[in-house]
């Protein structure tokens, strides 16, 4: 059996179907292939190079010693567990502490499987829009605090390189009470 035919003139992961005349490009991290269509082939060979470009800034690989040790295997939910240590250190109230270890136990349960050095900005903003869309926007802001100073302490001991909540915004807290004023106080009373 021969070798596929293949157009060296393209770049890497991009390939042209002579069968549907149509370019693909295969992202070389997942493997899995994106038909462009029956475009130009200039326009394919722009897009596939501003995706392999955008792929090799992104991608950091991971090397094979850090397999053997397991540290690639490092996940949200053991990370929460060396935080929780790290909290106890600071000098923080009863109540405080109990708010936190629930905030905490609700990042475990949504997001504990996932691999540290994998927790993107989309994981961070689907986790909070479950708040925001039920118009809970102060515990979506409490929650954001919490994974900002969760994932900057992951910084700090050299898990992750790039704090993921940074790039979220931060949700608009109005407040639905307003303050009592003298007159309606004594009215009332």
């Amino acid at each position: 059996m021969s070798r596929k035919k293949y157009d060296a003139n393209l770049p890497r992961n991009l390939t042209y179907r002579k069968a549907s005349k149509s370019f693909f490009w295969r992202n070389p991290v997942t493997d899995k292939e994106f038909p462009l269509g029956q475009i130009a082939r200039r326009d394919a060979i722009t897009q596939a190079i501003e995706a392999n470009n955008f792929i090799a800034q992104n991608h950091t690989p991971v090397a094979l010693i850090e397999k053997l040790k397991g540290t690639d295997s490092f996940t949200v939910s053991a990370w929460i567990d060396r935080y929780e240590v790290l909290l106890q250190r600071r000098s923080l109230s009863v109540n405080t502490y109990k708010i936190r270890g629930n905030q905490l136990a609700t990042v475990r349960e949504k997001m504990g499987e996932i691999i540290l050095a994998e927790v993107t900005t989309r994981h961070i903003a689907k986790f909070l829009e479950s708040w925001i869309t039920e118009g809970k926007n102060t515990m979506a802001g409490a929650m954001r605090s919490v994974l900002s100073d969760m994932f900057r302490e992951a910084i700090v001991e050299g898990h992750i390189v790039k704090n993921p909540v940074e790039a979220t915004r931060i949700p608009e807290i109005k407040v639905a009470r307003e303050r009592l004023q003298l007159e309606t106080y004594n009215a009332t009373r």
